[in-house]
């Protein structure tokens, strides 16, 4: 819901409130740090969160959801980088 109102600052300390209570789902913080970081525009390391997600879930649908933000931030990480690019060269 934070991320949604833009609330980013307020997320994240949720989110290291939540890395230390007991019966959290580790893929579940590591997939809200990510669109955390997407959502400020950090592609690289919201990528590195959604690979995280992955490798500490266990359910496929959960899975399926995490490779789909993956892959999202991935392409837009390529289209940022495909922008530096064409401003380097004007």
């Amino acid at each position: 819901l934070l991320s949604r109102l833009g609330q980013l600052d307020e997320l994240e300390t949720l989110l290291q409130k939540a890395e230390v209570v007991v019966g959290m789902k580790k893929s579940q913080i590591c997939h809200e740090y990510g669109i955390l970081h997407e959502l400020r525009g950090a592609y690289m390391e919201a990528a590195n969160y959604y690979q995280n997600a992955i490798l500490h879930s266990l359910l496929n649908a959960d899975i399926a959801s995490y490779q789909a933000a993956l892959e999202r931030c991935l392409l837009k990480l390529e289209l940022t980088e495909g922008e530096e690019r064409l401003e380097n060269r004007e």
